[in-house]
């Protein structure tokens, strides 16, 4: 059943460094300077390759540039790693999170408890710049810098109902889910 004019819908999240990795290695990798990071690191790899096939270079020097390569590709997704541990290390008390979404937008909470939450803050939807999937989250951006993260099984049997209000209520330009 869809959502009446006065409907809220409730969503409990959780966000864990599973879903701030997924998020942060998705948001990396979608922008120019992820692709130019990991299309530096094949191209040092590229020319190790060659130049070891054609006995331009030592093996020392091709397997030093091999080294380099590997180093720049796998350098983002360690970082980006440790970083969402550490920030969940760091930020534990506001990870537990309560939504509502209603045709006007989204009202982000922090629980405390399961009893209480604190003061939060609402977005109206004309405000959101975008909605975007990742994998396993799905992140309401209030700007270019800041996003309502929420794993999407935390939606659980309202995920239907919370993309109908979302395509309803914004630019399906400002849209990005798969």
């Amino acid at each position: 059943m869809a959502p009446d004019n006065n409907t809220n819908i409730l969503v409990n999240s959780k966000l864990n460094a599973e879903y701030i990795y997924d998020f942060t290695l998705h948001q990396t990798y979608s922008k120019l300077s992820g692709f130019l990071v990991n299309m530096s690191g094949l191209s040092i790899l590229i020319i190790a390759g060659l130049h070891l096939r054609n006995g331009t270079f030592s093996l020392q020097i091709s397997l030093l540039l091999v080294s380099i390569g590997i180093c720049i590709l796998i350098y983002t997704p360690i970082h980006l790693f440790v970083s969402a541990k550490k920030y969940v290390r760091n930020n534990e008390s506001i990870l537990n999170i309560r939504y509502n979404f209603d045709n006007n937008g989204i009202t982000k909470d922090y629980m405390e408890n399961s009893n209480s939450t604190n003061s939060g803050s609402t977005y109206l939807w004309k405000d959101l710049s975008k909605v975007v999937s990742t994998p396993k989250t799905i992140a309401f951006f209030i700007n270019d810098n800041n996003a309502y993260v929420i794993p999407k099984q935390d939606f659980r049997n309202n995920f239907l109902k919370i993309m109908k209000l979302t395509f309803d209520n914004m630019s399906h330009d400002k849209i990005y889910i798969r």
